[in-house]
């Protein structure tokens, strides 16, 4: 199949977001700092003013400050010993973003699911208003009688590797030279199906600083997002 206009391919697959599609970087951050439950990193992506209004099932809530604002996400998160990214991502709505995130609590003795959509008003990189709606958190096992959620979309990418079987030694190396075809902030997703590909990326992430915002498993295959820095 060859490739729509616009679009970029590595490996051997089609990729349909564009340059001029990628999402601003504030929203990455916020999403990055959020999985490294980093309540400061998430604080210096918003104005000292920033407005912040929630809707959350005990009902709503506002404050101003963005240190105001992060004890907020601390106070929802800082518990969990572990956040896992099971989809998300960042999207214009006219002059406003719209960022999203379903996340797996991992927390002592359970595991809870929540999803929040969000609406930021940015500036100069900053977010000036940040708007959020919030499923609250809920036990992973669904209901008896209903079908459990459907996965939402996951990050939107660049471009997407198509890692095979390959390992470390060989997989880390296609990676990098992936990221050269980015520009700083866009997403290269990494498919693979070696066992070890997780702990290989986050420590090669880690080391190199390219932040791995996320992943996710479809069969034998694991999807991995890793953000250019």
């Amino acid at each position: 199949m060859c490739p729509r206009p616009g679009t970029r391919t590595v490996g051997a697959r089609e990729v349909g977001m564009t340059d001029s599609d990628a999402p601003p970087a504030v929203g990455y951050r916020v999403i990055r700092a959020l999985l490294a439950r980093d309540f400061g990193a998430l604080a210096s992506c918003l104005d000292q003013h920033v407005r912040f209004r929630a809707l959350l099932p005990p009902g709503p809530c506002e404050v101003n400050g963005a240190v105001e604002t992060a004890s907020c996400f601390r106070d929802w998160f800082g518990a969990a010993d572990r956040l896992e990214l099971l989809g998300g991502g960042v999207e214009p709505v006219a002059q406003r973003q719209h960022l999203y995130w379903r996340l797996r609590v991992h927390e002592p003795g359970r595991r809870r699911l929540i999803e929040q959509q969000a609406f930021a008003t940015v500036r100069d990189d900053r977010i000036l208003a940040l708007d959020v709606v919030c499923s609250g958190f809920q036990p992973e096992e669904p209901l008896a009688g209903l079908q459990p959620p459907q996965p939402i979309a996951p990050l939107s990418a660049a471009a997407v590797l198509q890692g095979g079987e390959a390992n470390c030694a060989t997989l880390t190396p296609l990676v990098r030279a992936a990221l050269r075809e980015l520009a700083s902030g866009q997403v290269l997703e990494v498919v693979t199906t070696d066992p070890s590909a997780e702990a290989d990326i986050a420590s090669w992430s880690r080391l190199t600083g390219n932040p791995l915002l996320g992943a996710r498993t479809e069969g034998a295959h694991r999807h991995f997002y890793v953000s250019k820095k």
